[in-house]
């Protein structure tokens, strides 16, 4: 029997909503780009390949891509994901590596030290239309003429900073948004919909996760 979808809407006000206030955890206000094709690069010291859970021999990779083109989104952020677990997910991270001119990785070590190699090249990217609850997919198209000037960028508010290196801790995890927590799960093969609450995922996702 297929289990109902629940709604997920956490912890109800009760009738006070006063209280909703007082035990408020401020969310790090992250953002999906919207959908579309952008200009901009590799963050520097932003790649990251990991295990994808303690103890676990499969891996996951991400890196984060800035819009560097004029306009409103300039100096926005948005998370390339990739599962390494499966053939599908190593064929798009490879198909990325390809399009940054990295090169075809013939083992896990040879694409970690591709990966490294990213920091601060120019790319045409895209951003998928986020389907259902699930995060948006982001796929680099080529690289551009010369690499990003990064010696102006500020990432001292930056939103993805626990993404950046690596590490999340149980705080972090039970103070992110629905949308946080959605792409957090998905990269973890988690399906929110599994869990009547927020924040039941957001303690399942602390004993996967936190060491």
């Amino acid at each position: 029997m297929a289990k109902k979808k629940s709604s997920r809407k956490g912890k109800s006000s009760g009738g006070n909503i006063d209280a909703l206030f007082k035990g408020a955890t401020p969310s790090r206000g992250f953002r999906n780009l919207p959908t579309g094709t952008y200009e901009g690069f590799v963050k520097p010291g932003s790649a990251i390949m990991e295990p994808k859970s303690k103890g676990s021999q499969d891996y996951k990779a991400s890196l984060v891509l800035v819009v560097s083109e004029d306009g409103d989104l300039q100096g926005r952020e948005q998370t390339a994901r990739y599962d390494l677990s499966t053939q599908v997910g190593v064929d798009i991270f490879t198909g990325d590596l390809e399009a940054m001119e990295l090169g075809k990785p013939e083992s896990l070590a040879e694409a970690a030290e591709m990966l490294a190699d990213s920091d601060g090249i120019s790319v045409e990217f895209w951003v998928s239309e986020p389907k259902d609850d699930y995060p948006p997919k982001v796929r680099i198209s080529e690289r551009l003429e010369g690499d990003a000037d990064t010696s102006t960028y500020d990432d001292s508010d930056d939103d993805d900073a626990d993404d950046a290196d690596g590490s999340l801790s149980a705080e972090d995890i039970r103070a992110m948004s629905e949308e946080e927590l959605t792409e957090l799960a998905a990269d973890n093969d988690l399906n929110p919909d599994d869990y009547e609450t927020w924040e039941e995922l957001a303690d399942v996702l602390v004993n996967l996760l936190v060491e």
